[in-house]
């Protein structure tokens, strides 16, 4: 008779499966030990069942069924282990809901996830795990905009990694500096600038080179393999040596694998990047409009903005603005159409966190960043005063502009009390989502208060900011807020400021307060239910 493996042994025969890239085995493996761990009510190993799902789904490009596997086995291991702290499996959970979050373009909820992530790997003593966290955090800060904070990432990781003497990680993140630095290019690319950090990209491009092919050091993984000749044939096509570009795209085509689908995508880019660099633009927006179609059947809709982008200042060049108006337009509506998509999940998880607080008569059955964050998709006050507080202190700001702009529903504090926390979370998360809606990547949104909203908006100042205000306020007011709060009438109220040199947040948050209480014409409605 056939022994059936306990859920341990399963365990570690999925990590076999997983470092020999047989991810259909390991996801095998793990359904199995799933089952029986459920069976033996093996609420632990239940959790790290759910995690190697979340993970095989996440290799196979399959980011939305991998972000609601890794929310739930957050959530298992958090009610196993009563960790406070964060259990290893929460922590890897957290790591894989940054990844996928970046993947849909659910930055906010990436970075807050990744946030908590490296709070509670560091104070784990766990380096190896600091180091996986930080690989995440560090793209997904990147591709949100926020490329200074990325570097530091991969600084802090390159650190550990050399205390650990671990070659392999070491070179990794020289790689992911590299990448980085590409995706900085991008980013002044796509806003029509000649790219300034050009000089950095060889730089950061060259070193990982040079420790790949070191004789005393580590060999690249297949995947940085394959990503370092992806930015060095990008590389060549932005400074024009188009006969190592047209190589190098010929060499990424014979290299393309069955696994990692983002990663061929990345490399069809270079023939889009290559049509450009060669002046025939024309074919790199016919390009660039089939890669973002793969893009979005991939769900990946990060590398489908980036794509988007790059398409719509072609067209800008080439002359036809109303084509290039009609793209981003486009892109608005497919961000819009995955923010509804996810909804349902949001609501279902939503109900499971009240419910368990409910049963418990306390918040400690779930986890803490869940809590700071009630399916709002933007980070808790506490993450948003510590980020902006290094945003202002890295800041030049008698050079370099940067504002503060809060939203507050007046009213909303008191449905609360007479709706429900359900129902004032859910329309305060419906704020929040088309307050995302109207910023620019690179923005950081988050919870204030339980009615409140505010921004850090990068970049901004003087007539721009009252742009982006406006924006902000008529994106708001076309809701029919009645609808979430059985009749419920808000008043949306603004106040923005300007950060000026040696201003600290809370000096801004202030001044934010004045200006929205100076500029309040009629008083708070209350709320009314039909």
């Amino acid at each position: 008779m056939t022994r059936l493996l306990n859920p341990e042994e399963l365990d570690h025969a999925c990590l076999g499966h997983w470092r020999q890239g047989r991810w259909d085995r390991c996801m095998q493996c793990a359904r199995q030990m799933l089952q029986g761990a459920t069976e033996l009510g093996d609420t632990a190993a239940e959790a790290r069942a759910v995690l190697w799902i979340a993970q095989c789904l996440q290799r196979e490009s399959n980011s939305e069924e991998a972000l609601t596997a890794a929310r739930w086995s957050a959530e298992l291991a958090r009610r196993a282990t009563q960790a406070t702290d964060g259990h290893p499996t929460e922590i890897r959970a957290l790591a894989c809901i940054c990844a996928a979050a970046s993947a849909l373009g659910r930055h906010d909820e990436a970075i807050a996830a990744a946030h908590q992530a490296a709070v509670w790997a560091e104070r784990s003593g766990h380096e190896l795990l600091r180091l996986q966290v930080l690989d995440q955090k560090s793209l997904a800060c990147a591709w949100q905009g926020d490329t200074r904070h990325a570097r530091r990432c991969t600084e802090l990781g390159l650190t550990v990694a050399r205390q650990l003497q671990r070659g392999d990680w070491e070179l990794h993140f020289l790689i992911l500096q590299a990448a980085i630095a590409a995706i900085a290019v991008v980013h002044d690319l796509a806003a029509g600038q000649a790219g300034p950090v050009l000089e950095e990209l060889r730089h950061t491009l060259a070193a990982a080179r040079a420790r790949s092919t070191a004789p005393d050091g580590p060999a690249p993984s297949p995947t940085d393999h394959r990503l370092l000749g992806i930015i060095g044939t990008l590389l060549d096509c932005w400074e024009g040596r188009l006969d190592l570009a047209l190589e190098g795209v010929s060499v990424l085509h014979q290299e393309r694998s069955a696994g990692r689908a983002w990663l061929n995508l990345l490399a069809d880019w270079t023939e889009v990047e290559l049509a450009a660099a060669q002046g025939t633009i024309d074919l790199a927006v016919a390009g660039a409009r089939n890669w973002v179609e793969a893009a979005r059947t991939l769900h990946h809709q990060t590398l489908a903005e980036f794509g988007t982008r790059r398409r719509a200042r072609w067209l800008t060049q080439l002359g036809r603005l109303d084509e290039a108006m009609a793209v981003l337009e486009e892109d608005w509506q497919a961000r819009l159409l995955a923010s509804q998509l996810a909804r349902p999940l949001r609501q279902h998880i939503l109900e499971f966190q009240l419910q368990h607080r409910e049963h418990t008569g306390t918040g400690s059955g779930a986890s803490s960043w869940l809590l700071d964050n009630p399916f709002t998709g933007v980070i808790s006050r506490q993450q948003f005063v510590q980020r902006g507080e290094e945003a202002l202190q890295g800041l030049d700001l008698s050079r370099q502009r940067c504002a503060v702009l809060t939203v507050r529903i007046a009213g909303l504090a008191d449905v609360g009390e007479q709706q429900g926390a359900q129902v004032r979370d859910r329309t305060l998360g419906r704020a929040a989502m088309l307050l995302r809606q109207a910023l620019r990547a690179g923005d950081l949104p988050a919870r204030w208060s339980l009615d409140e909203l505010a921004v850090l908006l990068h970049r901004s100042g003087g007539e721009d900011l009252e742009r982006v205000a406006e924006r902000v306020r008529q994106h708001l007011a076309s809701e029919d807020w009645s609808v979430l709060a059985g009749g419920l009438l808000v008043q949306l109220q603004t106040g923005h400021t300007q950060a000026r040199p040696n201003d600290t947040l809370t000096l801004l948050m202030q001044r934010c307060q004045e200006v929205r209480s100076a500029g309040r014409t009629a008083p708070e409605p209350q709320p009314q239910t039909a």
